[in-house]
């Protein structure tokens, strides 16, 4: 005998008879199937009946919930997140520009694609050019092992490369510079080339994403290194999160920006009462956070703050169920102003310049 489902199939029309029961007003029938098709209703409802709307313990909605209110709250998550994945993507792409730069001025720009290769003369994937302390080195040992296996199926599977720049070097020159190889890894594997990388490699990476605070020299070596790692993984998080339609609003990954670093970089804006309440430490905001603080260009800088003001503007004034949208998002208020002095600060010594 067949077992009975619990979600069967339900039309439109059985979809908004639904969403009344649960105490949903829609004042526009024919509107609400449109936008029921665009967007689904598990990605309009389901996506916030945990949140504020929704009565505790039960399937409802609070009473007095409207479906354009659920709509509108949508609209505004896809904007911030498509700022946001805007924003990863150019500080992914300064990683692996930083990380490929300062392999090739090292190491050179040929690579010997056998695994365990300890020849450092053709090889800037030599094992040796990179950490070997700790458990740095079966990380060191698997990196370049994988991105070697890698490189070597795609040498004999040119089609199946994501970068043509790869595929058009593997079958035309005699080498696969690093600025090349990186079109091609993820932002995880990028990650992993940045924390094998050795001191004085490092080092140069850090004071480049980190330069111009008036405070930055304070910070140590390991306290750089830790505060990069981490925020690069909560980037990396939150950029696959919002890849796969994920509600980033709720998001509290188990990844911490580091006390110490964190509050002397955002030069006062978060509070150490706000961190301890976990409020800009794992969340929207600490994303927001370390756009501001990594980014390195003027122009990137205005155009994020100018692309949140166009968001914000319109629902200053706004609540929905007695919350202020950046309350809903768990933003602070003044959070514009918060990100300016912090990108003032980061300025001020005129150490970091546009392009």
């Amino acid at each position: 005998m067949a077992s009975t489902i619990d979600k069967p199939f339900k039309t439109y029309e059985e979809q908004i008879q639904i969403l009344e029961s649960r105490n949903v007003i829609i004042e526009d029938r024919d509107d609400a199937i449109r936008q029921l098709k665009e967007f689904s209703y598990y990605t309009l409802v389901n996506g916030y009946k945990d949140t504020f709307f929704s009565v505790p313990g039960t399937d409802s909605f609070r009473p007095g919930t409207r479906f354009d209110e659920l709509l509108t709250l949508h609209l505004i998550d896809l904007s911030i997140n498509s700022i946001i994945m805007k924003y990863i993507l150019a500080l992914e792409n300064a990683l692996k520009t930083r990380i490929s730069y300062i392999v090739a001025s090292r190491f050179g720009t040929e690579f010997n694609d056998i695994p365990q290769n300890t020849n450092t003369s053709n090889d800037y994937l030599s094992p040796l050019n990179y950490s070997q302390n700790g458990n740095h080195r079966s990380i060191t040992n698997s990196f370049v092992n994988k991105v070697k296996r890698d490189i070597n199926w795609k040498r004999n599977h040119p089609n199946d490369c994501r970068s043509e720049a790869v595929a058009h070097y593997l079958r035309v020159h005699n080498h696969l510079p690093p600025w090349i190889l990186t079109t091609e890894l993820t932002f995880y594997q990028a990650t992993e080339w940045y924390r094998i990388l050795k001191k004085p490699e490092k080092e140069i990476i850090n004071d480049e994403f980190l330069s111009g605070f008036p405070n930055v020299s304070s910070l140590s070596y390991d306290e750089k290194t830790e505060f990069l790692t981490q925020a690069f993984s909560l980037l990396r998080k939150f950029r696959n999160m919002i890849a796969h339609n994920h509600k980033t609003f709720l998001a509290k990954p188990n990844i911490f920006l580091p006390k110490r670093s964190y509050l002397r970089l955002t030069q006062g804006t978060v509070s150490e009462r706000e961190y301890n309440d976990d409020f800009g430490k794992s969340d929207l905001y600490a994303i927001l956070n370390c756009c501001i603080l990594l980014i390195n260009t003027r122009y990137l800088i205005s155009a994020l703050l100018d692309d949140l003001t166009h968001v914000f503007s319109p629902y200053e004034d706004a609540k929905i169920c007695d919350k202020t949208v950046k309350e809903i998002f768990g933003l602070p208020e003044d959070i514009l102003e918060r990100l300016r002095i912090i990108a003032i600060a980061k300025f001020a010594t005129g150490s970091n310049q546009t392009p």
